[in-house]
């Protein structure tokens, strides 16, 4: 009976340990997600990707396109079935500016897969530098993954402030902290085999 009870208190204090330990991180998360200034950002780097999968993502890089704070923008995560004249009809961009500057990324079907292809855009355009246009509650994921896989690419956010039930956000954070743990940024203590599949681009 004494060693039940004994086993029932460090069963109970490890729980608390970890609630405490799971709140903290859940702070640091929302920090890392209220770092959008609202303005347009200062710069000019090479390129923009903007990640599909909200309201205001696109708008955004396109305003920072127009803005000549890039000089050519990445839509990564389009709907396979939405055709380019929809797009531009869409969002008021006119074939002429498509042809020159737009470039719509149709295979990509998560952060990873926005990650590789975004790569291998960056490659074939020789770029150095780019902004990265998301979701604030999704920035914090989308860096680890893109700066894990372009770690000599300059990469710098503009996280768009976005409306979320609680549950939605608590998921990103236990995706957030699954990434780390995945790219070694936290101790592995058990295998991770989530596919990463709550950003799915179905937003156009």
């Amino acid at each position: 009976m004494k060693r039940l009870f004994r086993l029932t208190k460090v069963g109970l204090f490890c729980l608390i340990i970890t609630l405490v330990l799971w709140s903290l991180g859940l702070a640091w998360f929302l920090t890392l997600t209220d770092k959008s200034t609202g303005e347009i950002p200062a710069g000019t780097l090479d390129g923009i990707v903007v990640l599909t999968g909200g309201v205001g993502r696109i708008e955004s890089g396109l305003i920072l396109l127009e803005d000549a704070r890039g000089g050519r923008l990445l839509i990564s995560g389009v709907n396979p079935d939405v055709t380019t004249e929809a797009f531009e009809k869409s969002y008021g961009v006119s074939p002429t500016d498509t042809a020159c500057c737009i470039d719509l990324d149709r295979s990509a079907t998560d952060t990873i897969t926005n990650a590789s292809e975004t790569e291998a855009w960056v490659t074939s355009h020789k770029m150095k530098s780019i902004w990265l246009v998301t979701a604030s509650y999704h920035m914090p994921r989308a860096l680890v993954l893109f700066r894990e896989q372009m770690p000599d690419l300059k990469i710098e956010p503009w996280p768009v402030h976005a409306s979320v039930s609680p549950r939605y956000f608590i998921t990103e954070y236990h995706k957030f902290l699954i990434t780390l743990i995945r790219s070694g940024s936290l101790p592995k203590r058990a295998i991770i085999t989530s596919d990463d599949q709550l950003e799915i681009s179905d937003a156009l």
